[in-house]
């Protein structure tokens, strides 16, 4: 039920700048699409067990958590985009927040050889916790892509989430070429 109200925030944000400020105007709208993204518990988690790893479980949780925060994110840099005023009412709501944290979640469990193999469609066959691990970097990238996404399109209407000296780690990581999977393919 919710992926269809997203849908239908999604096309009204998409059809004009009048209706997407009437989307963010909407009383209590702006917190509630920030407690869709529910970065309480992953806030304290991260922080806690950083250190410790993270196996199967942890895996198939990122899955499922990037899987539902994908949507919201979209509609999230819709709005935006569609003036500034919404920018920096969803700034104040709490989006400069989610997107450093969401930036720093996505930066800790990116692993660029199960990227690339996911992406190439390497994964799976060989045992299922590869294919987690690889599905959960996939599902991180895509999660980070529009967190990045939000950064840029927030730059453009000139509120700033953070600055380019935080930003340019996350995408020179995203920018490097996927030769590990074409080494690691070739030798098994």
């Amino acid at each position: 039920m919710v992926s269809s109200l997203l849908a239908v925030l999604e096309a009204a944000a998409a059809a004009s700048k009048v209706t997407a400020e009437a989307v963010v105007r909407t009383k209590g709208l702006p917190a509630a699409l920030m407690a869709l993204l529910d970065l309480g518990p992953l806030g304290s988690s991260s922080g806690s067990s950083g250190s410790s790893g993270g196996g199967c479980a942890s895996s198939a949780a990122a899955v499922a958590a990037a899987a539902c925060r994908i949507p919201v994110l979209r509609l999230l840099r819709l709005l935006c985009a569609a003036s500034g005023l919404n920018t920096q009412l969803l700034r104040t709501a709490g989006l400069e927040t989610a997107v450093q944290l969401l930036l720093c979640i996505s930066g800790d469990t990116s692993d660029t050889s199960d990227t690339a193999a996911a992406e190439q469609g390497q994964v799976g066959s060989s045992s299922g916790s590869s294919g987690d691990a690889a599905a959960a970097a996939v599902g991180m990238l895509l999660q980070k892509l529009e967190v990045l996404r939000i950064w840029r399109v927030a730059a453009v209407q000139g509120v700033h989430l953070c600055h380019v000296d935080v930003m340019c780690p996350y995408v020179a990581a995203m920018l490097q070429p996927p030769a590990a999977a074409g080494n690691s393919a070739g030798s098994s």
